[in-house]
C-alpha cells in the first residue's frame, strides 16, 4: 500500500485495521489449535521445513513416556523393588538400626509395588514378565505382614 501524501492518516487507520483483523482470526486459530492439542486430537505442529515442532498429548504413551515400552518400565520397577527389598533385609539384619528405619524402606518398596500393580493391571505385560511382577507384589505384601504382625521385634 502507497501512503498518500495528500491524506496520510486516512491510509494508517486503514493499515491498522488490517493488521486488528489478522490478530483476531489468529486467536481463532490458536484457540482451535490450542483445544484440538489438549483434547488429544492433535498430532503436533510442524515448524519450517515440514520439521514436526511439538507432538501433541496424544502422543504419549499409557506410562507418559514417548516411545517407552512397558517392558522396560515395569523391569526398571522390578529392579527397583528388588534393590528396595535388598536394603530393607540388610536394614533388619544390622543391630544398629531401628525399626522405623526399616518401616521407611518398606514403604519405599511399597511405592515400587504400586507401579508394578498400575502395569499389571493395565494388561501392558507379557505373560512371563507379568508373572515375575506378581511374585515381587506377593514377595512384599507378605514382608509387610511379617514386619506387622512383629516377626522382626
Amino acid at each position: 500500500m502507497k501512503i498518500d501524501p495528500s491524506n496520510p492518516s486516512g491510509n494508517l487507520k486503514l493499515e491498522n485495521q488490517g493488521k486488528r483483523a489478522a490478530k483476531a482470526g489468529s486467536k481463532i486459530e490458536f484457540g482451535k489449535i490450542l483445544e484440538q492439542e489438549v483434547s488429544g486430537m492433535g498430532t503436533g505442529l510442524t515448524g519450517p521445513g515440514g520439521i514436526r515442532a511439538c507432538p501433541g498429548p496424544a502422543s504419549l504413551g499409557p506410562i507418559g513416556l514417548p516411545g517407552r515400552p512397558p517392558a522396560a518400565e515395569a523391569l526398571d520397577a522390578l529392579d527397583r523393588t528388588l534393590e528396595g527389598l535388598e536394603r530393607y533385609r540388610r536394614c533388619l539384619a544390622s543391630a544398629g538400626t531401628s525399626l522405623k528405619e526399616a518401616s521407611a524402606l518398606l514403604e519405599e518398596v511399597k511405592g515400587e509395588v504400586r507401579s508394578l500393580q498400575e502395569l499389571s493391571a493395565a494388561r501392558l505385560l507379557e505373560p512371563g514378565l507379568n508373572d515375575l511382577v506378581h511374585e515381587a507384589m506377593a514377595t512384599v505384601m507378605a514382608e509387610e505382614a511379617r514386619f506387622r504382625r512383629g516377626d522382626y521385634c
